[in-house]
Protein backbone atom coordinates (compact mmCIF):
# COMPACT_ATOMS: atom_id res chain seq x y z
CA UNK A 1 0.00 0.00 0.00
CA UNK A 2 2.86 2.34 0.93
CA UNK A 3 4.81 1.70 -2.40
CA UNK A 4 1.19 2.89 -4.39
CA UNK A 5 0.92 5.73 -2.69
CA UNK A 6 4.85 6.67 -3.14
CA UNK A 7 4.30 5.81 -6.96
CA UNK A 8 1.49 7.78 -7.27
CA UNK A 9 2.53 10.37 -5.74
CA UNK A 10 6.04 10.52 -7.69
CA UNK A 11 4.03 10.33 -11.04
CA UNK A 12 1.96 13.33 -10.08
CA UNK A 13 4.44 15.41 -8.96
CA UNK A 14 6.34 14.65 -12.24
CA UNK A 15 3.02 15.55 -14.48
CA UNK A 16 2.72 18.89 -12.25
CA UNK A 17 5.90 19.28 -13.16
CA UNK A 18 5.65 19.04 -17.01
CA UNK A 19 2.54 21.25 -17.20
CA UNK A 20 4.39 23.37 -14.88
CA UNK A 21 6.90 23.59 -17.37
CA UNK A 22 5.16 24.02 -20.08
CA UNK A 23 2.61 27.10 -19.01
CA UNK A 24 3.30 30.42 -20.70
CA UNK A 25 5.53 28.90 -23.06
CA UNK A 26 4.54 30.41 -26.49
CA UNK A 27 6.03 34.22 -27.54
CA UNK A 28 5.00 37.02 -28.47
CA UNK A 29 6.23 40.15 -30.18
CA UNK A 30 5.74 43.49 -32.05
CA UNK A 31 7.18 43.73 -35.44
CA UNK A 32 8.26 47.17 -33.59
CA UNK A 33 8.75 48.50 -30.36
CA UNK A 34 7.03 51.92 -31.26
CA UNK A 35 4.34 52.93 -33.91
CA UNK A 36 3.23 55.62 -35.09
CA UNK A 37 -0.56 56.67 -34.44
CA UNK A 38 -2.81 55.62 -36.75
CA UNK A 39 0.12 52.62 -38.28
CA UNK A 40 -0.96 48.69 -38.31
CA UNK A 41 0.45 47.03 -35.26
CA UNK A 42 2.25 43.57 -36.14
CA UNK A 43 1.37 40.99 -33.69
CA UNK A 44 3.42 37.30 -34.33
CA UNK A 45 2.80 34.50 -31.51
CA UNK A 46 4.87 31.96 -31.66
CA UNK A 47 5.31 28.36 -30.13
CA UNK A 48 8.18 27.05 -29.87
CA UNK A 49 7.53 24.13 -28.70
CA UNK A 50 7.61 20.56 -30.25
CA UNK A 51 3.48 20.04 -28.29
CA UNK A 52 0.28 21.97 -29.95
CA UNK A 53 -0.52 24.69 -27.91
CA UNK A 54 -4.34 26.53 -27.10
CA UNK A 55 -5.19 29.68 -27.56
CA UNK A 56 -8.64 30.60 -25.70
CA UNK A 57 -10.79 33.31 -27.39
CA UNK A 58 -11.06 34.59 -31.05
CA UNK A 59 -8.92 37.41 -31.11
CA UNK A 60 -6.64 35.11 -29.33
CA UNK A 61 -4.39 38.19 -27.95
CA UNK A 62 -5.69 41.35 -26.27
CA UNK A 63 -4.35 44.91 -26.56
CA UNK A 64 -4.81 47.13 -23.52
CA UNK A 65 -3.42 50.83 -22.68
CA UNK A 66 -1.13 50.62 -19.90
CA UNK A 67 -2.07 54.34 -18.53
CA UNK A 68 -5.95 53.99 -18.19
CA UNK A 69 -5.95 50.09 -18.48
CA UNK A 70 -8.66 50.58 -21.18
CA UNK A 71 -9.18 47.55 -23.41
CA UNK A 72 -8.54 48.43 -27.09
CA UNK A 73 -9.49 45.09 -28.24
CA UNK A 74 -10.22 41.17 -27.57
CA UNK A 75 -11.06 41.50 -24.01
CA UNK A 76 -14.44 40.37 -24.84
CA UNK A 77 -13.33 37.65 -27.33
CA UNK A 78 -15.49 34.46 -29.06
CA UNK A 79 -14.93 31.41 -27.20
CA UNK A 80 -13.24 29.76 -30.03
CA UNK A 81 -10.15 26.89 -29.17
CA UNK A 82 -7.03 27.78 -31.79
CA UNK A 83 -4.73 25.71 -31.88
CA UNK A 84 -0.67 26.46 -32.49
CA UNK A 85 1.01 23.71 -33.75
CA UNK A 86 4.86 23.15 -32.99
CA UNK A 87 7.23 25.59 -34.73
CA UNK A 88 4.07 27.52 -35.94
CA UNK A 89 3.46 31.24 -35.83
CA UNK A 90 0.13 32.84 -35.92
CA UNK A 91 0.58 36.88 -37.25
CA UNK A 92 -1.92 39.80 -36.42
CA UNK A 93 -2.56 42.91 -37.87
CA UNK A 94 -4.41 45.80 -35.10
CA UNK A 95 -5.02 48.99 -36.96
CA UNK A 96 -7.15 52.08 -35.27
CA UNK A 97 -7.79 53.62 -38.44
CA UNK A 98 -11.39 55.87 -38.36
CA UNK A 99 -10.35 56.16 -34.82
CA UNK A 100 -6.46 56.04 -33.45
CA UNK A 101 -5.68 54.80 -30.03
CA UNK A 102 -5.01 56.92 -27.61
CA UNK A 103 -0.86 58.00 -27.57
CA UNK A 104 0.93 55.66 -24.75
CA UNK A 105 2.29 52.15 -23.81
CA UNK A 106 0.71 49.22 -24.63
CA UNK A 107 0.67 45.26 -23.37
CA UNK A 108 -0.14 43.02 -25.41
CA UNK A 109 -1.64 39.59 -23.62
CA UNK A 110 -2.09 36.26 -25.39
CA UNK A 111 -5.00 33.63 -24.44
CA UNK A 112 -2.90 30.56 -23.54
CA UNK A 113 -4.52 27.78 -22.52
CA UNK A 114 -2.85 25.33 -19.95
CA UNK A 115 -4.62 22.01 -19.71
CA UNK A 116 -7.80 24.12 -19.93
CA UNK A 117 -7.22 26.70 -17.54
CA UNK A 118 -4.93 30.22 -18.37
CA UNK A 119 -1.43 29.93 -18.33
CA UNK A 120 0.49 31.53 -15.73
CA UNK A 121 1.85 33.44 -16.54
CA UNK A 122 0.68 34.62 -19.83
CA UNK A 123 2.53 35.46 -22.72
CA UNK A 124 2.90 39.73 -22.88
CA UNK A 125 4.68 41.85 -24.97
CA UNK A 126 4.64 46.13 -25.03
CA UNK A 127 5.04 48.51 -27.49
CA UNK A 128 4.53 52.16 -27.44
CA UNK A 129 2.35 54.62 -29.98
CA UNK A 130 3.54 58.08 -30.23
CA UNK A 131 1.76 61.28 -32.05
CA UNK A 132 3.66 62.35 -34.76
CA UNK A 133 1.30 63.62 -36.40
CA UNK A 134 0.73 66.63 -34.51
CA UNK A 135 4.36 67.63 -35.11
CA UNK A 136 4.31 67.19 -39.23
CA UNK A 137 3.46 70.86 -40.85
CA UNK A 138 2.75 69.08 -44.09
CA UNK A 139 0.20 66.86 -43.06
CA UNK A 140 -3.37 67.53 -44.13
CA UNK A 141 -4.67 68.45 -41.19
CA UNK A 142 -1.90 71.02 -40.97
CA UNK A 143 -2.82 72.43 -44.51
CA UNK A 144 -6.72 72.28 -43.64
CA UNK A 145 -6.02 74.44 -40.84
CA UNK A 146 -4.27 77.02 -42.81
CA UNK A 147 -7.54 77.87 -44.56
Amino acid sequence: MFQHRFVYLLVSSLLLSFAAAQAGVLTVETGQAVYATGDPIQITITNPTTEPVELSSDPCYSIVHDATQTCVVGCLGLPVITTILPGESLVYEHGSYLLPDPVGFYTVTVHELDGGAPADPLPTTQYFLEDVIESESTTWGAVKALY
